[in-house]
């Protein structure tokens, strides 16, 4: 059974969503949703695979529920095809819609994913919890079509949560993309507009930090939405 944990923060928005194996500091309550208006980052997004989410404008959704101050947006853009290392890049119909994106806006992705190592390769305290050097992760083409997407739609349909308004959780979206491996963690951000802001956002959540730092995630996909400054993160292990 899964966990559910929700912050706020306020700011740019974050939301964060995570699983029962990463530890969760005190400050992040259970919940089922995450912000409205910023970042959010989830272990399982809004669904009930323990995740932690936000729910706060200005603030930033992470990993288990952190708010970015700033709101950046990932678009989805349209022009040439990213081709990031690992995964595989066979989409299967769901995923057609992001398979041509901006190179732009896909730079911004590789290099929250490069941030995201360094991060990890340093160990970090996120809130009461202090997380040991971790692994890092590669990135993977499902993980990142579901982020992708997510940003999309909450730029496109003027929301900010990890459920989105037909009710399907980071769990749900993610089985869409027919990923193989296991989603543990989402967090979400509004606002921000270059990779350093919102992983610093990100970073000063607990719960989104959480995310980030989770240990028995191996695998990511990161999709920014350009024209808002939507941003998802999609942590995987398999």
């Amino acid at each position: 059974m899964r966990r559910l944990l929700c912050l706020t923060i306020c700011a740019p928005l974050l939301s964060a969503c995570g699983v029962d194996e990463v530890p969760l500091p005190d400050e992040v309550g259970d919940a089922t949703g995450d912000s409205a208006d910023g970042t959010s980052s989830a272990d399982g997004a809004s669904s009930a695979d323990d995740a932690s989410s936000a729910d706060d404008a200005s603030s930033a959704d992470d990993a288990n529920d952190t708010d970015s101050a700033s709101d950046t947006s990932t678009t989805d853009g349209d022009t040439s095809t990213s081709t990031e290392s690992g995964g595989n890049e066979e989409f299967n119909d769901h995923c057609q819609a992001q398979a041509e994106w901006d190179p732009e806006w896909a730079q911004f992705e590789d290099e929250v994913l490069v941030l995201v190592n360094e991060y990890r390769a340093a160990g970090a305290t996120c809130g009461d919890e202090s997380y040991d050097p971790a692994g890092p992760m590669v990135a993977e083409a499902q993980l990142r079509c579901a982020a992708r997407l997510h940003s999309k739609d909450m730029y496109e349909r003027d929301f900010f949560d990890h459920t989105n308004p037909d009710g399907l959780s980071p769990w749900d979206r993610v089985d869409l993309t027919d990923y193989t491996g296991s989603a543990v963690g989402e967090n979400i951000a509004w606002g921000y507009p270059d990779p350093a802001s919102v992983m610093a956002g990100w970073m000063d959540s607990p719960g989104h930090c959480a995310n980030i730092m989770n240990p028995n995630a191996n695998e990511l996909g990161v999709g920014y939405w350009g024209d808002s400054n939507h941003w998802t993160q999609v942590m995987g292990a398999q």
